[in-house]
């Protein structure tokens, strides 16, 4: 059967993916894992189905696609509405014939594998004209809707105390606790980059306090204030009515781990917006409220 899973981005769809492959009959078969949105749309048709030496320019010799690696097994397309609309009929003839053909080859071959799609919001792009609407429907056998992490309640604790014991082991050091305020800051959240941005908030802070006990003070610049619309209105109000007091050890304790994330980076402002997890245009707006620019 085919499965779609629909989510936001840093859901954990491709770990669903793997979970799901590792409790079916083919759990002894290849896991082969496409993102249609990495790949350059010119080669994602020999990527997928393989091609023939000298079948286009660079293709110096003959490339195994990925639909044949995953014969028996499980083929897992991320962000599958990124397929180009002209490779979306070729891919719908393989999935209701299980035959395809490599690019320039003068025969066709076959693979049996079961597929498993993500996407965010398949049914907008059907309606929008940009993906095929027999494809949809041909993917869209089954349906798992990942939540957002926000709308995990407990679970945002139990991830992160699972995050937390992982990181440790990585750096040799004890896992990182959180006190019961920071712990509120946490579950309240609203997590625009879901399980991926607490993974790396744990991973960021693991490296700058390691084996310590977290406490609000030290979470980065966006759990207290922030001008992105995506965040909460709570966490606007703090901005806006915190104590002027408050507001300066909030100011010194992010201005210590901005500078700590450029030390790491030897000044590099990429790698240290990348540690801090956040995007350079970000951090080059803290470094010029903080006055370190």
């Amino acid at each position: 059967s085919r499965i779609l899973l629909l989510g936001e981005s840093g859901t954990g769809k491709a770990l669903v993916a793997r979970a799901i492959h590792s409790q079916s009959p083919r759990q002894d078969r290849a896991f082969v894992e496409v993102n249609c949105a990495a790949l350059p749309e010119q080669l994602i048709e020999s990527e997928l189905f393989g091609a023939e030496k000298g079948s286009y320019t660079g293709a110096h010799q003959k490339r195994t696609g990925l639909v044949r690696l995953a014969d028996s097994g499980t083929l897992f397309l991320d962000e599958i509405g990124e397929l180009p609309l002209a490779l979306q009929a070729k891919f719908l003839h393989f999935l209701e014939n299980g035959d395809y053909r490599p690019v320039g080859a003068e025969r066709s071959a076959s693979a049996d594998v079961r597929g498993i799609a993500a996407t965010n919001d398949l049914a907008e792009q059907v309606r929008l004209g940009q993906f095929r609407e027999d494809l949809f429907y041909r993917l869209n056998v089954i349906t798992i809707d990942i939540p957002a992490l926000r709308a995990r309640g407990e679970d945002i604790l139990s991830l992160v105390s699972h995050f937390a014991d992982r990181q440790a082991q990585a750096e040799g050091c004890r896992p990182i606790e959180f006190d019961s305020e920071t712990q509120g800051m946490l579950r309240t959240h609203p997590w625009r980059g879901n399980v991926r941005e607490l993974k790396n908030l744990i991973e960021r802070l693991t490296i700058l306090y390691p084996g310590k006990t977290i406490s609000a003070d030290v979470l980065p610049g966006e759990f207290h204030q922030t001008d992105d619309p995506h965040y909460s209105d709570g966490a606007n109000r703090l901005s806006n009515t915190a104590h002027p007091q408050l507001q300066d050890r909030l100011d010194v304790t992010e201005r210590h781990i901005v500078q700590d994330a450029l030390e790491q980076a030897d000044g590099h402002k990429g790698r240290a917006a990348e540690i801090l997890g956040i995007s350079r245009h970000a951090l080059k707006r803290r470094l010029q409220r903080l006055g370190l620019q």
